[in-house]
């Protein structure tokens, strides 16, 4: 055990709870509030922000990238078929796809560190059963 907040079980479990919530929210808002003006930007991308936050800072275990992938393209398929409408200015339409953009780029990324630090991990255990 370590001295970070984060070094013990009982924080990690706290932790690895609030990611659970956090994607079965990202996911409810998919398939059940796919409105721009309200459950895309006052839930889903904060919600997808917060996990981000998570990942980077506390380490927690990231959604693989194809979840990622799905999330990504799910959620610019509805901004882009609604943001038009629900903001006036195209500016900020543009700016703000930008920063949803880089928001999932940010935790397309830490998936793939995760998913290519796991695949580390089993080529090391294939390397030391292969040595015994």
């Amino acid at each position: 055990m370590g001295t970070g907040n984060f070094d013990n079980a009982g924080a990690q479990d706290t932790r690895d709870n609030l990611v659970s919530e956090i994607t079965d929210g990202i996911q409810t808002c998919l398939t059940y509030n796919s409105d721009v003006s309200e459950g895309g930007e006052q839930e889903f991308m904060p919600l997808v922000q917060i996990l981000v936050v998570l990942c980077e800072h506390c380490g927690a275990q990231p959604p693989e990238p194809e979840v990622v992938a799905k999330w990504r393209s799910a959620y610019l398929t509805v901004y882009d078929d609604q943001a038009g409408d629900c903001f006036e200015e195209k500016s900020f339409v543009k700016a703000r796809r930008k920063a949803i953009e880089e928001t999932f780029k940010k935790l397309e990324v830490l998936a793939e560190k995760y998913e290519a630090s796991l695949d580390a991990e089993d080529e090391d255990e294939d390397d030391e059963e292969d040595s015994e």
